[in-house]
């Protein structure tokens, strides 16, 4: 996501609108980049996650300090989420269910609204 806007930066060119990525021309010059608030990735199911007609995908949004993963398949019928606490937990070995945590449903609202935008 970080190429479009190198490539732009080195031509000097503006961007044509807001996107996610940024410009690496700094970093590689060594200076110090302010920290993403947020990221956020999909992935199709790979390797020992694929299932024979597997039609889910794997999105995520991750913070300084929180992960949550959405599990959906593409029909949207069948959705699973893992949520877990990078400060204490950085190998995600326990995922925390409880849905009524304001953390989780904020982290739920930003990941559904991202990939509702970007579809």
């Amino acid at each position: 996501m970080d190429i479009m806007p190198t490539i732009f930066d080195i031509l000097g060119l503006e961007l044509p609108g807001p996107i996610d990525g940024h410009s690496i021309l700094r970093r590689a010059a060594g200076e110090a980049e302010p920290k993403r608030e947020e990221v956020h990735a999909e992935v199709p199911p790979a390797g020992w996650q694929r299932l024979i007609r597997d039609e889910r995908r794997i999105r995520m949004i991750r913070t300084l300090d929180w992960k949550l993963i959405w599990n959906v398949d593409l029909a949207g019928t069948d959705e699973s989420f893992e949520f877990y606490d990078l400060k204490s937990d950085l190998v995600e070995q326990n995922n925390i269910r409880d849905p009524q945590d304001d953390t989780i449903r904020e982290l739920q609202r930003k990941l559904k609204l991202h990939f509702t935008d970007h579809a």
